[in-house]
């Protein structure tokens, strides 16, 4: 596979920034998540690159890594969550 960055893609709402991005992961609907330690840890954009919501405020101290399994469970070292498909994922044990 060939990568290769896309100027102005995943523009992020007025007056927020990523901070140390760690971490991407993409589900089936092909969303793409970015796990960064600002203080919106996941940010959610559509393939376009468009803005669609954002969580884990407060759940998170220090992002390291995020990735997201067949069944749409989005995981990271310290937490996993209900499938990807639904609006707001909460955070549970893995």
């Amino acid at each position: 596979m060939n990568y290769r960055p896309v100027e102005g893609w995943g523009r992020l709402p007025e007056g927020w920034s990523y901070v140390e991005a760690t971490s991407v992961a993409v589900d089936a609907k092909d969303n793409v998540y970015v796990f960064n330690r600002g203080e919106h840890p996941v940010i959610v954009f559509d393939r376009e690159g468009k803005f669609l919501r954002s969580w884990g405020e407060g759940v998170f101290r220090r992002a390291h890594g995020i990735t997201i399994g067949p069944d749409g469970t989005l995981c990271s070292p310290t937490i996993c969550t209900t499938p990807c498909g639904s609006s707001r994922p909460r955070a549970s044990s893995c």
